[in-house]
């Protein structure tokens, strides 16, 4: 019976993302705005409940960061002070329990699905009033759920579902107070919420918008009272991260006890991560007086399209090479989920390998058209620098917390559909047709692979 409803649920799924693809990429048949929202907290719903409903009993009750976020907030109410990445979210789920009386377990499954119903239509918005129009909006939310690495945190009840969204918003407030002078009280809001929310997105979103900043600061566009908010969120991060207030002060171990146990002896002495740091602010401000003076980023717009695309080779290899790192981090767990089935791999992937594929046809596009000023191409440009750091400190870091660059492609996939969805609508007619008939069975693959069946999936 249980075998049947997941069949019946599939083929449901897949008439509804027919409806939509064929509707979107074919007839190119515009939503009215309001039916449009609804459809996306429909489809953003039909998603979840495959995972809540179908293959799990409402909780998602294997060993995930879900199942480990409803334990910590367990030993919160019962008076402890247990790290936690993500204090914000445990503190509203404990307010929801306390207003509800319902289980804890209970409480977090529901937020997660409310949080899901409504970050489609967010992110839509966000799309739309960031230089696109409708059509790019729908085409990138579309292209989005292609892959597991945005639907995983998108399913699961934890601080980074929504998360994703803070780092966008944050990103796009900011931009616009970079190029338009608006927005900046917005982008101060989110800043603050995102740290006591979930604090690596706190991380990845002052990252990304300094770094932003940096890029206009060296080509002279912008100036240094631009950085002033993004640097007081900063330090005032660092003030109470690093503050005798216990919440922060387990987790500050809990950051020290991973770096204890990395292969990198050094990591464990104080004074060479200060060592370590002053060197990196010394490399800083001479790469940005070097790019300044020389007017880097000025040379590179003006190159001819033949040196661009010599560019093009390499940077396939890199991202190649960077996912064959991490893959052989995680060996273990690969091969466990996938039963030691080559062909198991490479089915429940092809969404990823797609939406990859797509990227680096879109990003190269954007290269050779020295369209260098998007917003989203250089967004996604620091995301994968900041995802290489992330891949070379996870080499010499202990089981469990090698995988920080695939937190970093779950940020990413966000930034990167929009510059996909632009591509993809100078088509030509016959392959957006192809497109929307294999968009359905790949986002249903995706899904399934983020399922956690053990039907199909060999871990819990």
């Amino acid at each position: 019976m249980t075998d049947m409803i997941k069949i019946f649920y599939i083929l449901f799924l897949l008439g509804f993302l027919y409806y939509l693809t064929i509707r979107i990429f074919i007839l190119k048949d515009p939503f009215k705005k309001k039916e449009w929202y609804i459809t996306l907290i429909v489809l953003g719903l039909s998603l979840v409940f495959y995972v809540r409903f179908i293959i799990h009993d409402l909780i998602i009750t294997d060993p995930s960061d879900e199942a480990m976020y409803v334990t910590l907030a367990e030993e919160v109410s019962r008076g402890l002070t247990p790290p936690i990445s993500g204090p914000g979210f445990v503190y509203i789920i404990l307010l929801f329990n306390s207003i509800s009386g319902w289980p804890l377990d209970n409480v977090t499954a529901l937020m997660g699905i409310l949080i899901s119903g409504l970050l489609l239509p967010f992110i839509y918005i966000l799309y739309k009033e960031n230089g696109g129009s409708r059509e790019i909006a729908a085409y990138s939310c579309l292209i989005l759920i292609v892959t597991s690495y945005f639907l995983w945190p998108y399913i699961e009840s934890r601080p980074q579902q929504f998360g994703l969204l803070l780092v966008f918003a944050g990103a796009f407030f900011y931009n616009f107070y970079l190029t338009k002078g608006k927005y900046l009280v917005l982008f101060i809001m989110v800043g603050v919420f995102t740290f006591f929310f979930h604090i690596l997105s706190f991380l990845v979103l002052i990252s990304l918008v300094s770094c932003l900043w940096w890029f206009r600061y060296v080509e002279g566009r912008s100036y240094f009272r631009q950085m002033f908010w993004p640097a007081i969120l900063i330090g005032s991060g660092l003030l109470i991260f690093f503050s005798p207030l216990q919440m922060y002060s387990h987790m500050n171990g809990g950051v020290k006890w991973m770096f204890k146990m990395s292969e990198l002896g050094f990591l464990r002495r104080g004074p060479v991560i200060l060592i370590l740091f002053a060197l990196g602010i010394s490399a800083l401000i001479v790469v940005t007086y070097f790019f300044r003076k020389k007017r880097v980023i000025e040379r590179i717009r003006n190159l001819d399209k033949r040196h661009l695309n010599k560019f093009v080779p390499f940077f396939v290899s890199i991202i190649v090479l960077a996912l064959v790192v991490q893959f052989f981090l995680d060996m273990d767990v690969h091969r466990s989920k996938y039963r030691d089935s080559f062909i198991l791999f490479m089915v429940f992937q092809i969404g990823n390998i797609l939406f990859g594929a797509f990227f680096v046809r879109s990003y190269c596009r954007y290269i050779r058209e020295n369209d260098l000023d998007d917003p989203y191409f250089r967004s996604v440009t620091i995301l994968m620098l900041i995802g290489l750091a992330s891949l070379i400190v996870s080499i010499f870091l202990p089981m469990n917390f090698n995988n920080w660059s695939i937190r970093m492609i779950n940020y990413w996939t966000v930034f990167a559909a929009p510059i996909i969805a632009r591509d993809i609508m100078d088509l030509s007619p016959g392959w957006r047709k192809t497109l929307a008939f294999a968009l359905p069975v790949l986002i249903v693959l995706s899904l399934i692979n983020i399922s956690r069946d053990q039907t199909i999936f060999g871990y819990p």
